[in-house]
């Protein structure tokens, strides 16, 4: 018996010297491969340490964001608050996160690009002080974090913000008893937009949408404040772009345009798409974008048929299209283009016949943009060109089966986002949109083979002015000749 004692003592002994290595051993590998999750004194700086924050302006007097919370605040009711939140930062893959983008409404209202924000308007003043004064609008920010600002970089400190932003500011950490006292006495809330929709379970693949979760919450601890939407009135603002939005926009799209010339230029037979997508996109970032407003479509021949296409994996043969759909964003603010190119520099017959088709498709949407002409004219215009377009070509035999090859509307609105919001159904100045007639034709279609794996899209970017239109890509070569030429250079 104390022989047996004895072993399972040992026994015993080595499990926890072994848990005790085991441990050692798993702090140290957590030191060494994530630096983060050391022991503070490894990270920790030098007391007068001070990062600072360096971005290139915009240009955008903060007067202009001011004009904007003011327009807002005299559509919200009386006795009432919106918010509006920065963006999650999103997580890529463990502990990496992808490259941050601000929501367009925090971004449209502040400028402030930055995460960990909310603003509040607030009608009447109510609850809200800054230097013992009301104000109707707060900015709430984070507070400073030296050891974050080594890892991520600086944020903008409350003073900061403030003069940055042009409004008043309050520390985030103090949110939670400031909304307290806040919706105790409001009789509304707006919330327009909420940073994530809904969390997805990945065990029964069900959803919780926060909205309805907000909302119950409110009804049990809030009952007399209505939550509602200012969905309607922050879109038909954003839809109708002031003259320092247009400058943005002309920014992004001249830079999409050299981006679309270098391409052009050097596409060859036996390039991949991925070397065709670094090309453009380089080419956005040498001239001063900021970001790529999307994920940059490149199709090459039966790819080209597909409409979000973005894996850009295949290699370019001889004789393929090449259809690229790319914007460059700067401040914010994205370009949408597509152009469709033979990767040889020559169209073949077939390809040359749809392209001057969706051209065709094209102009006369462009003749129609004008302020006061409905949305939806510019889609059945457009539907009727391509119809009878493929009917005289024989690639269809009943105009209804225009559907198979022309399956995406024409146009939609630009601006913070590439689809961008949208309030009226008739053309009003201001509109920034897309035209984007297209045709696709992918292998074993009801048709002769010697049109098949041809995709072609066509898009620029139109404003629609007090008399007309405005076609912002006109600089970048449209028509065959034209492409032909250019990729001759």
């Amino acid at each position: 018996m104390t022989r047996l004692k004895t072993q399972n003592q040992q026994v015993l002994a080595r499990r926890s010297r072994g848990t005790v290595f085991r441990s050692l051993f798993a702090r140290l590998m957590l030191m060494c491969l994530c630096p983060a999750a050391a022991a503070p004194q490894l990270v920790a700086q030098p007391p007068d340490v001070r990062y600072t924050v360096e971005r290139e302006s915009c240009g955008v007097p903060v007067s202009v964001y001011a004009a904007r919370r003011a327009l807002l605040l005299e559509q919200m009711s009386d006795s009432s608050a919106a918010f509006f939140f920065s963006a999650d930062v999103r997580n890529r893959q463990n502990d990496v996160d992808f490259e941050y983008r601000q929501s367009s409404d925090m971004l449209y209202l502040t400028g402030a690009d930055a995460p960990g924000m909310v603003l509040v308007l607030i009608k009447n003043g109510i609850a809200a002080q800054a230097d013992g004064d009301p104000v109707d609008e707060l900015l709430f920010v984070r507070e400073q974090d030296p050891r974050d600002a080594l890892w991520h970089g600086p944020t903008l400190d409350r003073q900061e913000a403030s003069d940055a932003y042009g409004v008043h500011t309050a520390s985030l950490d103090g949110y939670g008893e400031f909304m307290s006292r806040l919706l105790a006495r409001v009789k509304t809330a707006y919330v327009s937009q909420w940073p994530t929709k809904f969390i997805q379970n990945p065990l029964f693949l069900s959803r919780t949408y926060l909205e309805n979760q907000v909302r119950d919450y409110f009804d049990a601890k809030y009952p007399h404040v209505r939550l509602r939407s200012l969905r309607e009135e922050i879109n038909a603002m954003r839809e109708i772009k002031g003259p320092e939005e247009v400058v943005l926009l002309h920014n992004a799209i001249d830079r999409t345009l050299e981006g679309f010339r270098q391409t052009l230029r050097r596409a060859e037979p036996g390039m991949w798409e991925y070397q065709l997508e670094t090309i453009m996109e380089s080419a956005f970032f040498m001239q001063g974008a900021q970001a790529v407003g999307y994920p940059s479509i490149v199709g090459s021949g039966s790819n080209a048929c597909i409409l979000h296409y973005i894996d850009n994996r295949r290699q370019t043969r001889d004789g393929d299209l090449v259809l690229m759909d790319c914007g460059a964003e700067f401040c914010g603010y994205t370009a949408d283009i597509t152009r469709t190119f033979p990767v040889n520099g020559t169209f073949s017959p077939e390809q040359r016949q749809l392209y001057d088709l969706v051209l065709e498709a094209q102009d006369s949407v462009f003749a129609l943009c004008r302020p006061g002409m409905p949305w939806s004219e510019l889609f059945t215009t457009c539907r009727r060109v391509l119809g009878n377009g493929l009917l005289r070509l024989g690639v269809t035999r009943t105009f209804d089966e225009v559907g198979w090859y022309f399956p995406h509307g024409v146009s939609h609105r630009l601006g913070l986002d590439v689809h961008d919001v949208s309030s009226s159904s008739w053309l009003k100045p201001g509109f920034v949109f897309t035209v984007e007639p297209g045709i696709y034709v992918p292998q074993g279609s009801p048709c002769d083979e010697r049109w098949w794996n041809i995709g072609i899209r066509v898009e620029d970017n139109v404003l629609i002015t007090d008399d007309g239109v405005e076609i912002l890509s006109a600089d970048l070569p449209r028509r065959a000749d034209e492409i032909e030429a250019l990729m001759r250079e």
